[in-house]
Order: structure tokens, then sequence, then C-alpha cells
């Protein structure tokens, strides 16, 4: 679903209003008695990276509860990123129009229905603060509900009805931080504030692609369709662009240009593709003519789907990139990453797999975070054009190397604790 200020206006004062009934109505009710789990819903509505980073908590229920049904519910514009994680079937991935608002509402309300009739056991809502998803729990009849909780902090109110509400840390990893929620609905721990304890590295265990060879044989004939010789290269992905809803995002054009002009000019075995969306092909358009070299090419529309583009990743040996959710599942192949970093925190952000995140610590960032519900009013993002593209294409020919330390910031500082 495109970023609407009209859905952000109605879940900070709809949303706070309903939280605020469905407390009070929670308040009357009865604590449920101990009884097994069978039926787990986990919901992360919006984040397509979200489900790579969900992993250690999937695994984690998993684990714990053998037999148990596992669902999860999401917009359909995610939904394959769930299915490639291959841990949840096809038919438990339950999905809400993200069309427009309206669209939006309606097959939210639906799907609540929907919900209702599967009698869920425990819902674990890994989105941050926002009040749509916590209505959606409220309302879905499950016996048990976890989530994250304010606690003590002023505004981010979702209301007081999850019997296990959890302290976000915006100190650590999400993936951490997803766990934290699973690990203490299963363990049934009732602290305060939740959860009481470390999460092990032990419990922290990644998702990994496996390679499908049909598709894999497609993706191969249309690199050679587009460069015959790339057999011999090492292909290096570029995603020079996140879309319109968070542009602030994004790495300047002009820089990315600088960046492949450099590598192509340092190494005479890259072969660059620049990927995107249909959406981004103005993008790639744009940088491939200034760059002005057989080995840059638009690749742009060439991936039809997530998988597709699995199969580029798992080809490639580099992926340079805006904060986006490519990094993410290219965490779960072998392709080295380089994230160039600004208004989310690598800290909690950063990529899982051999990553290494450039960022320049301006005093104002990051500027997006769990709570100012990812909203930036930055037009300007200086600390990503403070980023000099000879110092990315010099990590990037470090990462080509491995020469520099994973799961970095700036090759120095760990970043995934």
């Amino acid at each position: 679903m495109v970023d609407s200020k009209a859905i952000r206006l109605v879940d900070r004062y709809v949303g706070s209003a309903l939280c605020a009934l469905f407390s009070l109505a929670h308040a009357f009710r009865r604590r449920p008695s101990p009884a097994p789990i069978h039926r787990v819903l986990v919901m992360e509505l919006f984040e397509m990276g979200a489900a790579v980073l969900a992993y250690p908590a999937l695994n984690y229920i998993r684990k714990k509860l053998p037999d148990a049904e596992i669902y999860c519910l999401c917009t359909d514009s995610v939904k394959q990123s769930w299915r490639i994680l291959g841990c949840i079937p096809d038919e438990r991935i339950i999905t809400v129009s993200g069309g427009s608002p309206i669209r939006f509402c309606v097959s939210l309300l639906r799907t609540v229905i929907a919900l209702r009739r599967l009698q869920l056991d425990l819902l674990v809502d890994l989105e941050l603060f926002m009040r749509i998803s916590s209505i959606v729990a409220f309302l879905s009849g499950a016996r048990l509900k976890a989530g994250f909780n304010r606690f003590h902090m002023e505004g981010l109110f979702r209301g007081t009805y999850y019997d296990y509400p959890v302290a976000f840390n915006q100190n650590t990893h999400i993936s951490r931080n997803f766990l934290s929620v699973v690990k203490t609905a299963l363990l049934d721990k009732h602290d305060y504030p939740n959860l009481k304890e470390c999460v092990a590295s032990d419990d922290v265990e990644y998702a990994r692609y496996r390679s499908n060879p049909e598709i894999a044989a497609r993706m191969r004939e249309r690199i050679a369709g587009v460069y015959p010789d790339y057999a011999q290269r090492r292909i290096v992905l570029i995603c020079p662009s996140v879309g319109p809803t968070l542009a602030v995002r994004n790495y300047p054009r002009q820089h990315f240009v600088e960046v492949v002009k450099g590598l192509l000019s340092a190494r005479h075995d890259v072969l660059a593709l620049l990927v995107g969306v249909k959406g981004d092909r103005s993008v790639c358009e744009a940088i491939c003519a200034a760059v002005a070299h057989d080995r840059c090419i638009d690749f742009c529309g060439m991936t039809a789907d997530l998988t597709d583009l699995m199969e580029l990743i798992s080809l490639s040996r580099l992926i340079i990139g805006n904060d986006n959710g490519p990094l993410h599942f290219a965490s779960m192949t072998d392709c080295r990453i380089l994230g160039l970093f600004s208004t989310d925190s690598p800290f909690i952000y950063g990529p899982v797999g051999h990553g290494v995140v450039m960022y320049q610590f301006y005093q104002c960032s990051p500027c997006i975070f769990a709570y100012n519900h990812k909203r930036s009013r930055c037009t300007d993002n200086r600390c990503l054009q403070s980023l000099a593209p000879e110092k990315v294409c010099r990590f990037a020919q470090g990462m080509l190397e491995g020469t520099i330390a994973y799961r970095t910031i700036n090759g120095e500082i760990p970043y995934l604790f």
C-alpha cells in the first residue's frame, strides 16, 4: 500500500480512540486459563524485508511448538517475501489487499472475520507501533496476544490488551526485537517491562535461500541475452532507488554514476547490472546513459518476481544499494552486501548476511525509527550526499576482494548484536 497521510491520520486519531475503547473492554475480560498452543499467527503487514529479519522468531516458534500450525498475516504486496522463507505453507499466508486506503480497510475487515474463524491460540504482532495491527490483534479473537508496548514512553499508545507486552529496544537489532516478543509469549514471561533476559545468539538463526534450477537457468539466459560473456565477469548489482515513498533514503543519482564508473575502471572483471521494479526504470536508464559503458547494463524490470530477484542475487558477487528490501533478501545468499544507510539505524536494520553498512553518523540520523512511525520530514539527505563516491567505490572493491569485516559499519563497528 502506498504511504498515505490519510492512513496515518486515521491510525493516529481513530486508531488511538479504538485502542482506548478496546482497552476498557479488555479490563473486564478474564485472563485465559492455561492451554496448549496449537495455532499461531505472526503479523507483519507492510515491510518486505521484515520476513528475513523475522526468521529467527519463526524458527524459535517451530522449535518450541513443533506440532503447531503457524500462520502469517501480511499485505499481498509482500507475500512472496514470506513465501521464500519456506517455513510457512502458502495456504497459511493470509493477505490483505494493499491497494487504496478504502480497499485496504474493506479487505482488513474481511480478514479479521476469517481470523476469528481460525480460533487462534496466540497472535504475535511484529509491527512496531502501528495501531492498525493492534486493532487487528484485538478483533482477531486470539486467546493470547503478544506485541511491542510503550511502557513509560509518551505517545505511541496502542492499547493495554496485549497479554505479553514487550519493550522495543532501540539499541539492538530488529531481528532480536522480534525474537524477544516470541520468547516472552512462549516462555510465559510476565516481567515488567518484558523481556528481562538476554536474547542469546544461539537462538538467532537466519534463513537461507534454496535455488530453483529452472528459474536459475532462465535468469542465466536473460543475463546472456544482454551480455553473452557474463560468465567471465563478477556481477555487481546496483539498486539505485527505493521508490517515491521513502525517497529520502536514496543515494544521489550522480553519485551512483561515479561509483559505477570508478568500479568498472578499476575492475575489468566486473559487470554492473542496475536492477529495480518498473517504476525505477527512469533512474536506471539515466544512470546507464551517464556511465556509458558496455559493462553497465540496465536490467530494470528483468526480474518478474521475487524468486527471479533471488536467483539473480545468488548469481551475483556483490549488491550495492540504499536501505531497502533487496539488501535483506541478499542476506539469504552468499552475495556480499554494501548498504548505503542514512535515515535508519544500521544497528537496528543492518543486513544480517555478508554485509557492510556505510554510514556518516550525522547528528540528525537516524531520522526514521519506531518512535516516529518511520516518518521523516527531511527533504535534504546530506548524510547520504556527503558519502563520497570514491569511498563507496573503494569499499566495493574491498568487498569483492573479501578484505572488509562483515556485519560492520564502515568496516569497523559491529552492528549485529
